[in-house]
């Protein structure tokens, strides 16, 4: 595990509930503070406190993760990394770019890509999979 000097907020917009306890337990295994939000609505709420990061599913009930996005590029200027379960998946891939997200990572999150992420932030790299 790498320690990192600053200390990681990250805000985590995942409908399902296991999905987001589980990557909850790998952030703050990192050392990451970490908030978890169910939709897109309550994310737009919830970033107005300062965050490193937004790890946003895409497959969100009501408000998409694409419109979601949108919606958070209007106002933020957070880095946001789409969580997708669609691999290989080219259009997805192309809405993520057109949303003006970071990159894109695989579900579940794994320890691996969680540090490749963590690193990336530090270096202010966008992070794409695939």
């Amino acid at each position: 595990m790498t320690s990192f000097e600053h200390t990681f907020k990250i805000l985590v917009i995942e409908d399902i509930p296991i999905a987001s306890r589980l990557t909850r337990f790998i952030l703050e295994k990192k050392g990451c503070l970490v908030d978890c939000v169910a939709n897109g609505e309550e994310a737009l709420t919830q970033c107005h406190h300062a965050y490193d990061l937004i790890l946003l599913d895409l497959g969100l009930p009501g408000m998409d993760g694409f419109e979601t996005a949108r919606q958070l590029r209007l106002h933020f200027q957070i880095p946001i990394i789409a969580l997708t379960a669609k691999k290989n998946d080219r259009k997805t891939i192309a809405l993520i770019k057109k949303y003006k997200m970071n990159g894109y990572v695989f579900k579940p999150l794994s320890d691996e890509t969680c540090e490749i992420l963590l690193n990336n932030l530090v270096l202010k790299k966008d992070f794409f999979c695939g």
